[in-house]
């Protein structure tokens, strides 16, 4: 007989089983390698000898080929799928009865599980087993596990989190996601703010309380480096209320921003919330217009409008969660870096250390008692945790200056893509000391050629690659960015964030519990719109933006609104700094110079006279002829003098020895030169024509 092989592509012999797909190759190929000839029963021996079946089995299989030529009768029955007509449980209509039981039950699916059970129990309805055969038992295949295995396999979890949780990339993380890159951007293209809470308690005020710490930050996204930030301390007010983060701190943070560090002049995006980290549609359009469309707001996207069913009932919409990805990433990489400090609250309730609400009761109850027998004692307390404003707000600043920003053992998207990666090379194989590429440069040429060989020979020994830091990608960029004018800072702070002050002396005195405990003094010179510097008149009152996000500039207007300039906050440099003290003296001068300049001006005149009046006398004391022209005779004979003893004095150098000048003052009384001596003489500024050339 011929044997006819299946079509691979055939999807009849594709949807078999593998093991099934494999014992029909058997099958086949014992007969193509065994043929059947006369006598007939020789040949079946001979092949179920070579597959290792009984022979009967072999004799059914040929009859059954002998009549229908196709090789599914080799198919084994046994190995197949059993119909569902034969397994209830592979009813469709059954599975998803059950999917749907899953699906309405929110929080797990033993809960499902248990609801089918009842129904069973209750003769309710279920699709396949509506003669409820066997009741009250449970059907076959009804066990917790396997009734699992099926709502697994009917139900697509990622459809069951969506159900259940809303199709936001937050709360759902199976769903499609919009995956981006770094690549292709620059320093200063996409700026990500966003607010977040630190994980911990601090004190503050002179009667300390615990309390939160709210920060606003800001991450370039083209280096990942968190250039610029600021705190809040979550205080209680009078009501019971806390002081949180609001669109007023907002304003101040972004003004901040973009006034200290700027944007880029190919154009700056600011990628924002909805919630603490907004930025309002008024404020939008001013940094628009101001900046020539270079500087644009874009919101993360508002998700949750795709619904899970159709027409249903909404879910609870929430901003895009993987649009701030790198920024989330950082935060999470924040609170793990400061989870040693002390009165950590945890990331939820349930996770605060048992010793956290011991501490704070602690630090009241011993205030309390501090305070009833001398209150003056409280600030000399010594309370774990930080204090906000002298601890943990300079620490905070160095953990982003010289380790999150700093940082080389990270993994940053994109990093090998734009070529962040450096080769150092050491001299001292084993060290920390690793040369940088223009420290190698500047090595003297035997040390770098043989430094280079050695590197070269033994690659891991003598060099490494490492990726750079967040903060050697942005910082060489900063100095090409952009600043905002100080009027577009007063139109984004609005007259609503301003504040009345009045110069006293050469100063302004800035109270704000917000910026630091002590009392911030500002100079009154006043920096310009246009770039000069007058000093305020004292005395005087004017409106003022003082910023606790950039507190180094006082921004004043008057009272229309009109932003006349900023004063700088003074620097007090420490009595041994003797460098910064000499600066700091300067500086004075120049104020008192620049404040009395306008007086001295107008009394020009006034002192002309005095120093004509103090100059008559002087010479009346000396002797001197106070006639004029007199005066101009005694001084012509005097420069006389003078410049012919300079010449006498310049030949005898020249000469180099002790009787040149003898010869020279022959020389120069000559016929010649008795002109020089004259009243003609040359002015100084004359050549004159050495006698010995």
């Amino acid at each position: 007989m011929t044997i006819q092989l299946p079509d691979p592509n055939s999807l009849s012999f594709s949807a078999l089983p593998a093991d099934a797909r494999q014992e029909v190759r058997d099958w086949l190929d014992a007969f193509a390698s065994n043929p059947v000839t006369k006598p007939i029963g020789q040949s079946l021996h001979r092949i179920a000898r070579h597959i290792g079946r009984p022979y009967g089995t072999v004799r059914r299989k040929y009859d059954e080929y002998r009549k229908t030529e196709s090789w599914k009768v080799f198919i084994p029955k046994h190995k197949l799928p059993k119909s569902a007509l034969h397994i209830r449980t592979k009813n469709q209509a059954f599975r998803n009865h059950l999917a749907t039981l899953a699906e309405n039950h929110q929080r797990n699916s033993k809960a499902a599980i248990r609801k089918l059970k009842r129904q069973w129990k209750n003769r309710e309805h279920i699709p396949a087993y509506e003669d409820f055969s066997g009741h009250p038992s449970f059907p076959d295949g009804w066990s917790d596990r396997n009734l699992a295995r099926i709502i697994q396999e009917e139900c697509d979890a990622r459809a069951l989190q969506s159900l259940r949780h809303g199709t936001s990339s937050k709360t759902n993380y199976l769903l499609p996601q919009v995956h981006l890159t770094r690549v292709g951007l620059y320093p200063g293209a996409v700026y990500q703010i966003d607010d977040v809470w630190h994980d911990h308690f601090v004190t503050i005020g002179r009667d300390p309380q615990p309390v939160r710490v709210l920060e606003l930050g800001v991450m370039d996204l083209f280096s990942g480096c968190r250039f610029h930030w600021g705190t809040k301390p979550r205080t209680r007010r009078n009501d019971g209320t806390h002081q949180n983060l609001n669109e007023r701190e907002m304003r101040l943070f972004l003004a901040a921003t973009l006034l200290e560090h700027g944007y880029s002049a190919r154009g700056t995006q600011l990628m924002v919330e909805h919630g603490t980290a907004a930025i309002r549609d008024d404020v939008e359009r001013i940094l628009h217009d101001d900046t020539g469309g270079l500087v644009s707001v874009v919101r993360q996207p508002i998700e949750g409008g795709q619904q899970a069913l159709n027409n249903y009932w909404p879910g609870s919409e929430g901003g895009n969660f993987r649009a701030k990805a790198s920024l989330e990433s950082l935060h999470n990489l924040i609170h793990n870096d400061l989870s040693d400090l002390a009165l950590q609250t945890g990331k939820n309730k349930e996770s605060r250390p048992v010793i956290t609400d011991r501490q704070l009761h602690y630090i009241s109850k011993i205030i309390k008692d501090v305070s009833k027998v001398n209150p003056a004692a409280v600030e000399a307390l010594q309370l774990p945790g930080m204090d906000f404003h002298s601890q943990f707000v300079p620490f905070l600043n160095d953990y982003y200056r010289y380790g999150l920003n700093a940082r080389t053992d990270h993994n940053l998207q994109g990093w090998k893509e734009l070529g962040h990666l450096v080769t150092e090379y050491t001299m001292l194989p084993g060290s920390d000391h690793f040369l940088s590429a223009e420290q190698f440069l500047a090595l003297p040429e035997i040390s770098r050629l043989t430094l280079a060989q050695a590197a070269q020979n033994d690659p891991k020994k003598y060099s490494r690659k490492r990726y750079l830091s967040p903060n050697e990608v942005w910082l060489p960029a900063v100095s090409s960015l952009l600043k905002i004018a100080p009027h577009t800072l007063c139109d984004i702070l609005s007259q609503d964030l301003a504040r009345e002050i009045k110069v006293e002396g050469s100063y302004i005195d800035f109270n704000d519990q917000e910026i630091t405990a002590e009392k911030l003094i500002y100079s009154s010179r006043l920096h310009t719109i246009d770039g000069a510097t007058r000093e305020l008149p004292s005395g005087q009152t004017f409106s003022a933006f003082a910023n606790p996000f950039a507190p180094r500039w006082l921004f004043i207007c008057d009272a229309k609104g009109t932003c006349l300039g900023f004063c700088e906050l003074v620097k007090r440099p420490s009595y041994t700094d003797t460098a910064a003290i000499q600066t700091a003296a300067a500086h004075k001068r120049e104020r008192i110079a620049d404040i009395l300049q306008p007086s001295r001006q107008r009394q020009e005149q006034r002192v002309a006279e005095t120093q004509a009046l103090k100059l008559h006398n002087n010479r009346l004391k000396k002797g001197e002829s106070i006639d004029p022209q007199e005066r101009r005779s005694q001084a012509g004979r005097k420069a006389s003098a003078t410049r012919r003893e300079n010449r006498v004095h310049h030949h005898a150098e020249i000469l180099n020895q002790d009787d040149d000048t003898q010869l020279a003052e022959s020389i120069l009384s000559s016929p010649t030169h008795q002109h020089l001596s004259s009243d003609n003489t040359p002015d100084d500024d004359d050549e004159f024509e050495n006698p010995f050339t």
